[in-house]
Formats: C-alpha cells, sequence, structure tokens
C-alpha cells in the first residue's frame, strides 16, 4: 500500500458553517462540518463551477449562490436543479481536531468537464 501524501489543512475549530476553501494541486477543495465529523468536497457547483463555499448552508445541504443548484455535503449527491452532477468527494483524516488530506486523491478525482 502506498503511503499517503497528508498536508495539514486547518483545525475543526476553524470551519465556519459555510464551509472552509483550500487549493491543492489547482483545485479548490471545500470542508464542512457536520456534528463532529469533517466531509470534503470539490468546491465547485457542477452546473457553472461557483465556489459552493461562497454559497448557503441549510444543515447537511449546501447550495449555489448563483443558480440554487442544492448538494448533501456527506455525498455530494445534487439534490435540486439545475446541476444534474453530483460534487466528487474526498476522504480527510482528523487527528486531535487538525484535518489532514492526502494530496494523491486529486490524481484519481473525476475531473469536471463543461
Amino acid at each position: 500500500m502506498a503511503e499517503k501524501k497528508l498536508i495539514h489543512v486547518t483545525s475543526t475549530s476553524d470551519i465556519p458553517n459555510t464551509g472552509f476553501s483550500f487549493e491543492v494541486k489547482n483545485r479548490k477543495i471545500a470542508l464542512y462540518m457536520i456534528k463532529d465529523k469533517v466531509y470534503a468536497l470539490d468546491d465547485r457547483c457542477t452546473h457553472m463551477r461557483i465556489q459552493m463555499t461562497k454559497g448557503f448552508r441549510n444543515g447537511d445541504i449546501i447550495g449555489c449562490p448563483v443558480h440554487g443548484a442544492l448538494f448533501d455535503i456527506a455525498t455530494g449527491k445534487v439534490l435540486q436543479a439545475p446541476a444534474y452532477r453530483d460534487i466528487p468527494t474526498f476522504d480527510v483524516i482528523v487527528k486531535n481536531g487538525e484535518v489532514y488530506f492526502d494530496t494523491d486523491q486529486i490524481v484519481d478525482a473525476p475531473e469536471l468537464k463543461f
């Protein structure tokens, strides 16, 4: 098994309700917390590539700030048009309140085609 290439991203206490955005290999990733669990998703709406952390959140759902597409934070599943593709999700590691991201996930992540 290959060793993970982990980077420290932030502390869980620094993730706002609207999400925390960071960049890895020229790709924006968003972190969200639901209760005590951290979720990582591509930080772009699959409809028009608008940054999701600039949008709104209602519980476990995030919304695109431009056209209102809705997505499930935990799964990335699209819940409301105009988007029809799910947002790619990624794994994170949380240790002692610190969030780490394996940068090799980006190589295997599907690119969004428009």
